[in-house]
């Protein structure tokens, strides 16, 4: 409990207590006024609370992380007799903002920047709210669910600098594909290594006359093809580490990936 609230209800007790003990009329009607006022703040609040009706927006739905997005909420309510002191509320992720609060009207609403500092999908919707009543005596809090969409935390993309290649790798990192293409492109002369499966029959027939040393063997050639040579696979299992080291490293794995695959 509050302590202005033990504060009010102590001054409220003593009032009525000494008001009716020593039959002092002032101190009765004191008890009374200060009785009402209690009782008709909250129920007020408890018909406020009662009545909300919560609207969410996402600005963004895809987003890098360390980005800071825009959400607006706004809290609809029924306009009583009494304003409120405050309207608050609580998202998904635990955090609580407050509304524009000690006002008579129908509509609070709250402008929240959100930095998504981990690669994930997150809820952006509103899970309580909490009114507090004009004397700030008590807080009531209810449990909704507003559908507010999700937002995607994508990893971050850094440029690296390639190693040099060895001498006598291959060229690019990439890996040429001669034998699997249906139709060749040309043809050309036998050079030493070239496969059997290659040869242009046909065409190598035509070269050779009356003479055995005019045939000329002749060989397909196929369009070049590029493929990778290495297939980068994250594994996603749970880290064996505190929460907040965990996520950080699953960040960093995120991160490298997505950047390697770039």
């Amino acid at each position: 409990m509050k302590q202005n609230t033990v504060v009010y209800l102590t001054v409220c007790a003593l009032s009525g207590l000494i008001g009716f003990t020593l039959g002092s009329v002032l101190l009765g009607r004191l008890f009374v006024c200060l009785l009402l006022a209690a009782l008709l703040a909250l129920a007020n609040s408890a018909l406020v609370l009662a009545s909300a009706k919560v609207t969410t927006g996402v600005g963004k739905s895809v987003i890098r992380r360390g980005d800071t997005m825009r959400q607006g909420v706004t809290i609809s309510v029924f306009r009583f007799l009494l304003p409120v002191g405050e309207i608050a509320m609580t998202m998904e992720n635990g955090a609580e903002y407050g509304c524009e609060g000690r006002a008579f009207r129908s509509e609070y609403s709250a402008d929240i920047k959100r930095k998504y500092a981990h690669v994930g999908i997150f809820g952006c919707g509103v899970t309580a709210v909490s009114v507090t009543d004009l004397f700030g005596l008590f807080t009531l809090k209810k449990k909704l669910r507003s559908e507010a969409g999700k937002v995607t935390v994508l990893p971050l993309e850094a440029e690296i600098e390639l190693p040099p290649r060895a001498e006598g790798g291959s060229s690019g990192g990439r890996v040429r594909l001669q034998e699997d293409a249906d139709q060749p492109s040309s043809v050309r002369d036998w050079e030493d290594g070239d496969s059997l499966r290659r040869m242009h029959w046909k065409l190598t027939m035509k070269t050779l006359s009356s003479r055995p040393e005019t045939l000329r063997p002749m060989v397909k050639t196929y369009e070049e093809e590029e493929r990778p040579e290495s297939l980068i696979l994250l594994d996603a299992s749970a880290i064996e580490a505190v929460s907040g080291k965990a996520e950080t490293l699953v960040d960093g794995a995120c991160d490298c990936a997505l950047t390697l695959c770039k």
